[in-house]
């Protein structure tokens, strides 16, 4: 009679293993094509936020304040990509060797989800902002992030099923808010060292080109000023266990809005070498609030001295656990069971 129980015992668990397993490998398939239709979506994000943030086809003369915010959504068009991008090739790892790295997977799903929410106020803004010149951009935007919402809200729950839950301390909107600022950052510096570079052509050629160096300070204006809501919302939002970097955000930001105000009393011809000094400091401050916000948006705890946090699209290493693919356990209890059958039976 005992036989036949653990017999019994062994073909439930058979019975019910394949399905589970093979309902796992289907949720993950399923995920990295879902992954393909976000890394798609994002690409027509990309385009259609280019010409409403380069002023083109027509150019019209849009507000700086649109463009910049324009600008931050194309900028975070690559980071979703990439996270995308990163996401499916450690699923694809995961389905070839049985190991899913589940930490890095989980922080780059957590990073979508922030990154994606992040900009639906900027979205938004552009939709009720954007001139008849360019309202067909801006309506093929706002439907696109629609769509690009709804894929990552279905893909955020499949993950969980799958077993990716995530652990951070911080609120995921938080998180892709602070990340937004994160690669902002980039865009300031750059816009700013470009101008610089055509500032000091320009006094050592002795002709300035007015339009371009024009061009640069604006678009620098226009991202920093597209932030300002961010930033608020991170001060505003931001637990007690990181609320110094939050503090040293806000001052870090307010210094820029007062060098920029500075450069735009400058003229270019008188006060060039005044300029590239301020671009400078713009430059340094921009770097200070990459590292400041890399923190919040990593989930750094301030208290705990941990190594720098993984964000964004930075390929470096989780040092994370790994997740076997469900069902193996099972299976070594099952061959257990029936072994311990073989040989009771045996003797």
């Amino acid at each position: 009679m005992k036989y036949k129980m653990l017999i019994l015992v062994c073909v439930l668990i058979l019975a019910c293993m394949p399905a589970s397993v093979q309902a796992h490998d289907e949720n993950i398939v399923e995920m990295t094509r879902m992954l393909d239709e976000i890394i798609s979506t994002s690409d027509e994000i990309h385009d259609q936020s280019a010409y409403i943030a380069d002023d083109e086809e027509p150019t019209v003369g849009l507000d700086w304040r649109l463009m910049g915010k324009a600008e931050i959504v194309h900028g975070v068009s690559h980071e979703i990509e990439g996270l995308a991008e990163i996401m499916q090739a450690r699923l694809n790892e995961g389905m070839a060797t049985g190991d899913f790295d589940e930490e890095e997977i989980t922080r780059r799903m957590t990073m979508l989800y922030g990154v994606t929410h992040a900009i639906s106020g900027l979205i938004d803004d552009i939709e009720n902002e954007t001139p008849e010149s360019h309202r067909a951009y801006a309506d093929t935007l706002s439907e696109e992030y629609t769509r690009l919402v709804a894929l990552v809200e279905e893909l955020n729950e499949m993950a969980v099923v799958a077993g990716f839950e995530p652990r951070n301390n911080l609120d995921a909107g938080l998180m892709g808010k602070a990340e937004v600022v994160h690669v902002t950052s980039h865009d300031i510096a750059r816009f700013a060292n470009l101008a610089q570079i055509r500032l000091n052509e320009g006094m050592a050629t002795g002709d300035f080109d007015e339009e371009e160096i024009t061009h640069r300070i604006t678009m620098m204006n226009g991202v920093v000023y597209a932030i300002s809501g961010l930033v608020n919302d991170i001060d505003r939002e931001t637990p007690e266990s990181h609320r110094n970097y939050a503090d040293e955000l806000k001052d870090e930001y307010d210094n820029l809005q007062g060098l920029i105000a500075d450069l735009d009393q400058l003229t270019i011809e008188q006060d060039s070498e005044l300029m590239v000094a301020i671009l400078g400091q713009i430059r340094a401050t921009a770097d200070e609030i990459h590292d400041i916000s890399d923190f919040i948006a990593g989930d750094e705890d301030s208290t705990d001295g941990a190594d720098a946090p993984i964000t964004g699209t930075d390929e470096g290493t989780a040092g994370g656990e790994t997740q076997a693919a469900p069902g193996f356990g099972m299976l070594l209890a099952v061959f257990g069971l029936i072994s311990m059958a073989y040989f009771a039976r045996k003797n």
